[in-house]
């Protein structure tokens, strides 16, 4: 898989690897843009005030990332959603 910037998704050869219907960059960056606020929306209705957070770690391809999780109980069942993931900076 390669980091792609957004752009390319207007190039005709990126375009001609996939099945998919064609879509702009604005649209994709606006899809992008509501992901957050429908992911806060869907957690603050959620989360009570008992929760907890949950920090973990996962390397890849010699790239060490810090993941953070909320812990919490809704509709009788453990959650764990993801909060967020980022690479573990040197001498930090």
């Amino acid at each position: 898989m390669r980091n792609m910037p957004v752009s390319e998704v207007e190039d005709d050869l990126t375009r001609a690897m996939s099945k998919l219907r064609p879509v702009t960059t604005k649209a994709v960056k606006k899809c992008m843009k509501g992901i957050p606020i429908r992911v806060g929306r869907k957690l603050e209705k959620e989360l009570r005030t008992l929760f907890g957070l949950m920090l973990d770690g996962r390397s890849h391809a010699g790239v060490h990332y810090v993941g953070r999780y909320a812990v919490y109980e809704a509709d009788g069942e453990v959650r764990v959603p993801l909060l967020g993931l980022s690479p573990l900076m040197d001498g930090v």
